[in-house]
């Protein structure tokens, strides 16, 4: 179980949250959505402004095109807990939500750790240690979905410098965008952030980034530290209206093993028991246009036991199918061509380029174990 004391403005509660992963031990939840509404971080602004919560849906895009939809908390609809966040949306401009830390005394944006801080009422945020940042989404049975190698789902980042201008959510810093190619399974798919973008505002949509660990240069602050608001869109439409898409469980946690986010980022993963389906999506290095990626499952960590001791399945070598920018790819199976299924709690997905000894890992939740934590001030124990 996952306890969190958050502040609400004068108001505090307990939440308590299920969780089925093995997570790492420094771990950091974001938000879980365990309360009524969204706290308010510009009491003073108008109410109907997305910028009014800490939370909310952008009601026109920057060419002032209307987009018509909200963001509430939607009460029995979960990940973990009994509650997420719902994106109503009622036009092809879809999702697009924002959350929005800022500080309405000092007109200035706060770094994300700032606003976890702020509503754990701690300061003990552990600099240079979260390197992914996790969430869940249920994603609308509508939702179109483009071919493997393109994407319907962006992560927005805003990181700023140490020394930029608070006024700004980026000086000294920019805007990344992190891409994904999520489908309507009705199920909840797991996102994972990392310190690889997709796109870097300004830049040319082929130009590999490569990993921005330290993004302005600075040792000792990462991406994340550096992080302040950040926002959630689907960029593509759906076949009918109005459309809903569900979010829970944002946290940003530390992965001690050696990943290769180099050639695998953008990672994702669902299972769909109804099908007994399994999905797994990433971005490859835009520059590695003919190099291929193994897929290889186990019922236990892959990096605990070693590559070898993984187990291959029949056509899982995956093949790019696009060039430079289009550089998604995608695996799926079903349980039934595993060895010796017989509904494990979690079900471990290897991804490896053929010309690495290092590889990604994504453990998928399966059956419904829980596995209890308490949480101590910020970290999970």
């Amino acid at each position: 179980m996952l306890t969190r004391f958050l502040k609400l403005g004068g108001l505090a509660v307990i939440v308590i949250a299920q969780s089925t992963l093995s997570y790492a031990a420094d771990r950091v939840q974001i938000d879980n959505f365990e309360y009524e509404n969204f706290p308010i971080v510009r009491p003073n602004h108008d109410s109907e402004a997305y910028t009014y919560r800490l939370w909310g849906h952008d009601s026109d895009n920057n060419a002032g095109d209307q987009r018509p939809g909200r963001a509430v908390v939607e009460q029995g609809q979960a990940f973990q807990g009994n509650s997420s966040m719902a994106s109503i949306v009622d036009s092809a401009l879809n999702t697009f939500i924002q959350y929005y830390p800022y500080d309405e005394d000092s007109f200035q944006y706060r770094y994300l750790r700032e606003q976890i801080e702020l509503y754990a009422g701690t300061n003990d945020w552990k600099f240079d240690t979260y390197n992914r940042l996790r969430f869940w989404v249920k994603v609308d049975e509508n939702q179109t979905v483009p071919p493997d190698q393109q994407t319907n789902f962006h992560f927005g980042t805003y990181y700023r410098s140490t020394t930029g201008k608070r006024k700004s959510a980026e000086d000294g810093g920019n805007h990344g965008y992190h891409y994904y190619n999520l489908e309507p399974t009705g199920e909840w798919h797991q996102v994972i952030v990392d310190f690889h973008p997709s796109h870097i505002r300004g830049r040319r949509g082929s130009q590999e980034h490569g990993v921005l660990e330290y993004p302005t240069g600075e040792n000792g602050f990462n991406y994340f530290d550096l992080m302040t608001r950040f926002y959630v869109t689907f960029t593509t439409s759906l076949t009918s209206y109005p459309g809903q898409h569900n979010f829970d469980g944002f946290e940003l946690y530390h992965d001690a093993n050696p990943e290769n986010i180099t050639q695998v980022y953008s990672l994702s993963g669902v299972y769909v028991p109804a099908s007994k389906e399994i999905i797994v999506a990433w971005k490859r290095d835009k520059d590695e246009d003919d190099l291929a990626h193994e897929v290889r499952y186990s019922y236990s960590s892959i990096h605990a036991a070693g590559w070898d001791s993984a187990k291959t399945l029949e056509n899982s070598t995956v093949a790019p199918k696009g060039q430079a920018g289009y550089n998604g790819m995608k695996f799926k199976t079903t349980t039934d061509k595993f060895q010796e299924f017989n509904n494990p709690a979690s079900v471990f997905i290897g991804i490896k380029p053929v010309n690495s000894s290092q590889f990604r890992e994504i453990e998928i939740p399966i059956g419904s174990i829980i596995r209890p934590r308490t949480i101590n001030s910020l970290s999970i124990e």
